[in-house]
């Protein structure tokens, strides 16, 4: 729940200088939005993997260092390393 509501709070406080006119609103919200999450995970998966949480280092072993090595068809299909 906290987590939830974390992800909330930080979307509430993003909008909140469109709602005082401090920046125009952006017409591309969620792309900018994505694309800064993203960038952050990959930050930290290749300078500070040690801090994200361990399923998440192991998501993203298998995504990005992994997945590019198999050889039988099973390392392919099912289960890589």
């Amino acid at each position: 729940i906290v987590l939830y509501l974390f992800s909330r709070i930080m979307m509430g406080l993003a909008k909140l200088p469109v709602k005082k006119n401090v920046i125009a609103e952006p017409a591309q919200t969620f792309p900018i939005f994505a694309s800064l999450v993203w960038a952050t995970v990959m930050f930290l998966f290749y300078n500070e993997r040690d801090v994200l949480q361990p399923s998440l280092q192991t998501s993203m072993q298998y995504i990005y260092l992994d997945s590019n090595r198999w050889n039988t068809l099973k390392n392919f299909l099912w289960h890589n390393k």
